[in-house]
């Protein structure tokens, strides 16, 4: 999954939504202020339903990068 995320903090596309999607648009918005890049690991586990904590499982690694353009192969 991809999304690219404006100065504003707006989103086009997903990387699945909920309060995980909201965190990393947040930290996304700081990365393009400092111009960095950051790997975020992201735990999706709570105790249940209804408390604002993700409770589907898993994990994901989440790249966050301002400048993607200087990361990429000639």
């Amino acid at each position: 999954m991809r999304a690219l995320i404006d100065a504003a903090g707006h989103i086009r596309g997903t990387i699945g939504g909920g309060a995980m999607e909201a965190s990393v648009q947040r930290q996304a918005v700081a990365c393009l202020q400092t111009g960095s890049a950051e790997v975020i690991d992201y735990v999706m586990e709570g105790p249940g339903a209804g408390d604002g904590e993700p409770i589907c499982g898993g994990r994901m690694r989440i790249l966050v990068d301002a400048a993607p353009a200087n990361s990429r192969a000639a």
